[in-house]
């Protein structure tokens, strides 16, 4: 029906086509208020011009979508809590869900002087390439057009309804019932705008430092351990066996030789205490320093070590290059040594004495090299012990070890038994925790292994080896059933760094056990123990990180909460389902992309639940040495 007051003239002011572009903006992102979105219907209602303006920018929007790789993850209110909450769900699906965060671990990150911060962002571009996205879309255009024109109303009985049919959770135990009070809509989805930022851990000092690589080291303290490919801020790192090779940010690396006791100062300083460290300063770190209780060595462009014992006896040896000495306050001698020149300096402080130079006392990055291959294979023979053992347990179902088969190089073999053989789609293979362990690579939208695990469980215990290179999407899957029916299991972990856990009740939208963030930036790249225990009739899960109980959850399966009949309770379920990434068998919710950006290299499914000593002795088994 033609309003009585639209114009006859269809053109568009400058101010009007401004106008409509910025309230289109602000409809699109789902930033619109109610006055503006009233203000945007009038504006359509009354001219044919801004609707053919509105419904020309609503088809560029859909086209720039249906360009992009992935879906865009819409910003429905979901928000996730720490603490016990029991939560009313929409009356006509009498469901419930809660999310209570675990009591804090052993693995307290503030013992390493993190603070929180903004996590990544899941990408702003992520579309569903399924085979009807282009209908819809031409749908959307023309009904939300319309939906313009009849007014805010309907704008929302829209936003209620639609919600309802996309979204249905809230928060960790909330489900949302189709809302007619868009201040209600609005306050909830900016509740969850901020709270889905992941709180990942952000250092309160720069890392002067990386830990580059280590082999068979022993640290004297054993809080706040370095990681391989971990930042390091200034601190003392002191250790009783092993070696350690780091990188300076300056570009200065050094290995350390066990004992020894090293303070990392800044990018460009070292403060030697004890023991032996040879240094490899290239142009861009001119003016490196390792300092001791006498001397400071001043690296001019060169290859130098530099060894204090306990007793206050010191060496220094010039393999390239020159090291000027520079005296400790109150001493005013100094000297510059050239290349294959060494001096020692005895604990009473006597004056230098030339020695002969000893290069073959010092490891430098090729004999590290050669010790960690050595490590490696023995890593790798007792890894397979490890496996053969695993393999004879009567209470796994499947085991993922990530070794290429040569003889079928897309599948990954099942090793307990000759079925549920995984299908690699996409995967790349690549080297897993160690040089000698293999993996499967997960990076682009299409990677997945697909698989099947018939059977139906009283209780599961999933456990995984993976390497987190991003937390590209909102949910990133570890493993994901294709159904989302009664009692399919949903395992994955949040851009917030939380772990997640979703389980289909039969009488329920889904029951979510949400650990707190205990991923960040600084997890990036490293190799972790994720572990997962499900149990459907005692009704609570489990997570672990790295064989540490990071959160357990009560959670409610079962309609008739009073029935001791426990051989009539929900079973849970694998079925078809895939590894590192989602094929959902209908669009169960907004979130349809979900591939992992990383590694995996081991992964099995038990058909018991563990205890805190099984779980700890399953990562100890894995983990092999430090």
């Amino acid at each position: 029906m033609k309003h009585a007051e639209e114009p006859t003239d269809n053109r568009l002011d400058d101010s009007t086509t401004q106008l409509i572009a910025d309230l289109f903006d602000r409809y699109v992102d789902g930033r619109i208020t109610k006055e503006e979105f009233k203000h945007l219907s009038e504006l359509l209602s009354h001219s044919k011009a801004n609707r053919d303006h509105f419904r020309a920018a609503m088809q560029v929007h859909a086209a720039l979508h249906e360009a992009a790789d992935s879906l865009d993850e819409p910003g429905w209110p979901i928000r996730t809590e720490n603490a016990t909450e029991n939560a009313t769900e929409n009356a006509t699906e009498n469901a419930t869900e809660k999310s209570r965060g675990g009591a804090e671990s052993d693995r307290d990150r503030n013992a390493r002087n993190t603070t929180v911060d903004k996590p990544l962002q899941p990408d702003p571009l992520q579309v569903n390439r399924t085979q009807h996205w282009s209908l819809w879309v031409a749908g959307l255009v023309c009904a939300t057009t319309l939906l313009l024109v009849l007014g805010v109303r309907e704008f929302d009985r829209f936003a209620g309804d639609y919600q309802g049919r996309l979204s249905p959770r809230i928060n960790g135990n909330q489900v949302l019932q189709q809302s007619s009070d868009l201040a209600e809509f609005e306050t909830r989805k900016n509740e969850y705008e901020a709270m889905e930022l992941p709180q990942t851990g952000a250092r309160q000092r720069k890392p002067v430092a990386i830990l580059q690589s280590s082999v068979d080291v022993a640290w004297v303290n054993q809080v706040d351990v370095p990681r391989v490919g971990e930042g390091i801020t200034p601190r003392i790192l002191e250790l009783r066996e092993g070696w350690i090779e780091l990188v300076f940010n300056s570009g200065a690396s050094a290995v350390v030789e066990a004992p020894a006791k090293l303070e990392l100062i800044s990018e460009l300083r070292g403060f030697l205490h004890f023991g032996k460290v040879r240094c490899h300063v290239p142009p861009s770190a001119t003016g490196f320093v390792i300092e001791t209780e006498k001397a400071q060595y001043v690296d001019r462009g060169t290859d130098f070590g530099v060894i204090v014992n306990v007793d206050g006896q010191q060496e220094l040896h010039v393999f390239e290059g020159e090291v000027e000495i520079l005296a400790r306050p109150g001493d005013q001698s100094q000297r510059s040594v050239l290349t294959g020149a060494a001096v020692r300096m005895l604990s009473g402080g006597s004056p230098w004495e030339l020695i002969d130079s000893r290069s073959n006392d010092f490891t430098d990055t090729a004999i590290l090299r050669v010790r960690r291959e050595e490590r490696d294979e023995r890593r790798q023979a007792q890894w397979e012990s490890y496996q053969n053992r695993l393999k004879e347990r009567s209470d796994l179902v499947v085991l993922y070890d990530f070794q290429m088969d040569s003889h079928r190089p897309l599948s990954l073999v099942n090793r307990c038994a000759n079925t549920a053989h995984g299908s690699i789609i996409g995967c790349q293979w690549s080297e897993g925790r160690w040089q000698m362990k293999q993996s499967l690579d997960f990076k682009r939208p299409g990677d997945r292994v697909r698989l099947s695990i018939p059977g139906d469980f009283n209780q599961l215990t999933l456990a995984t080896w993976i390497r987190v290179d991003g937390f590209d999407r909102s949910f990133n899957s570890i493993l994901l059933t294709d159904a989302f029916e009664s009692g399919d299991v949903h395992w994955q972990v949040k851009s917030t760094g939380q772990l997640d856990v979703g389980i289909k009740p039969p009488n329920a939208i889904r029951e979510i056990a949400l650990s707190r963030a205990v991923l960040g930036y600084e997890d990036l790249g490293r190799w972790i123990h994720l572990v997962a225990v499900i149990d459907s009739q005692n009704e609570y899960v489990s997570h672990f990180l790295d064989g540490e109980l990071v959160g357990r959850f009560d959670i409610h399966l079962h309609h008739d909460q009073d029935s001791n009949d426990h051989a009539a309770r929900m079973k849970l379920r694998i079925g078809n389902a895939e590894l590192g990434n989602w094929n959902p068998a209908k669009p169960y919710d907004p979130w349809l992309v979900r591939n992992f950006n990383g590694r995996m290299d081991e992964f099995a499914v038990f058909n018991r639940a563990f205890d805190e000593l099984e779980v700890r002795e399953l990562y100890e088994l894995g983990s092999l040495d430090p």
